[in-house]
């Protein structure tokens, strides 16, 4: 089969979306399908990789903030390697020219599957224009998709609120390759406690909220708060810490590989204070890990993590009073752990692979 992904940013830059696709890429080439990818360009990448059956284009691109606004020649490159045979898989964030992406595939009468990443409410400035736009623009968009692959079920209703077919919708969640982390010797808890958190530092993770939070948990125990990941939002971050005399947050910078095994493997507890997410590979990290998860009680993470980590209503004094519940409690850690390792086996990436590839060979006939 002849697949090529878009998706706005690719590995090695950082984030669930682009983990995703990099697993699903090099593990459909090693499978030996010819597999493409079309992502924008970053300081100092190539413009073309080759390795075995997969081929890595980086387009220029024009960033605001780090991500890319405009990425002016994508068209010219679509129209150039779409072919009737092609199977277009489409990343879909809140971009324009993600739709302009599927119109082309449209025009090129390929087959088309849109992988929906994030359903972001309104946040920007003209954020006020976001449901006009879901209502007008992206809903017909979708509708052109021969399949809407949802990474959990709150997505698929989602979906269906713009008027998609639920027999177009499928749930294929993101997956995770266990070896890559060591789990924590036992459930015991540190002195300081260890808190963890990982992910973007964008406006999304609310941050801050996550900071209230630790200072209120502070007020009963000595702790250190493990922030990892970069963003847009680092400066307001490290501001809020400065002025809140935290010396006991650390920014770790984007860690991977080994570097982000060992922060997981020597923390005590897992937090998660997004806003929204679409599905939070995060979290199955922190379970292939060992640790205890507190997170937000929103879409699609109550879909992953439901009985198997405390879920709050997201404020900083409940994200307190459920970090504190769980240094108090070492039968409740001890059965979020359990519960968490018995349910990241269902997320193995190969599995999801297979099933990926099995939608694949369905639409390509």
């Amino acid at each position: 089969m002849r697949v090529i992904h878009f998706v706005v940013t690719y590995a090695p830059e950082i984030g669930g979306m682009e983990n995703a696709v990099e697993e699903l890429a090099e593990r459909t080439a090693r499978m030996g399908h010819d597999v493409t990818v079309i992502t924008s360009s970053f300081k100092g990448s190539k413009k073309t990789e080759r390795k075995d059956h997969l081929t890595i284009h980086r387009l220029w691109s024009i960033r605001r903030h780090g991500r890319p606004l405009i990425i002016p020649l994508l068209p010219v490159k679509l129209f150039t390697l779409i072919k009737r045979d092609t199977i277009l898989h489409v990343h879909y964030i809140f971009r324009y020219f993600m739709d302009i992406v599927i119109l082309i595939a449209k025009m090129k009468r390929c087959r088309i599957i849109t992988h929906v990443h994030i359903d972001p409410p309104p946040s920007s400035p003209l954020g006020f224009l976001n449901p006009l736009y879901k209502k007008l623009i992206w809903k017909n968009v979708l509708s052109l998709s021969d399949v809407v692959i949802c990474p959990t079920q709150d997505y698929v209703d989602i979906a269906r609120h713009y008027e998609m077919p639920r027999s177009k919708c499928i749930v294929v969640p993101s997956g995770i390759d266990k070896t890559r982390f060591r789990r924590k010797d036992s459930s015991d808890i540190s002195t300081p406690v260890r808190v963890l958190f990982v992910g973007r530092l964008s406006k999304q993770k609310n941050i801050p909220r996550l900071l209230e939070a630790f200072k209120l948990f502070q007020r009963k125990y000595e702790a250190v708060l493990h922030i990892v990941g970069e963003g847009e939002e680092r400066n307001i971050i490290e501001n809020f810490i400065r002025n809140n005399h935290m010396s006991n947050v650390i920014m770790e910078g984007a860690l991977v590989g080994e570097k982000l095994a060992d922060v997981y493997a020597s923390s005590d507890i897992f937090v998660l204070t997004s806003d929204y997410e679409s599905f939070g590979i995060v979290n199955l990290e922190a379970m292939a890990s060992g640790l205890p998860i507190i997170a937000s009680d929103i879409p699609a993470v109550r879909n992953l993590l439901e009985c198997s980590a405390i879920l709050v209503k997201p404020t900083p004094e409940n994200f307190a009073a459920a970090m504190i519940n769980l240094v108090e409690d070492a039968h409740l850690r001890r059965e979020l752990v359990s519960k968490g390792n018995e349910k990241v086996g269902d997320y193995d990436w190969d599995r999801i692979t297979e099933k990926v590839v099995d939608i694949y060979s369905k639409i390509g006939n």
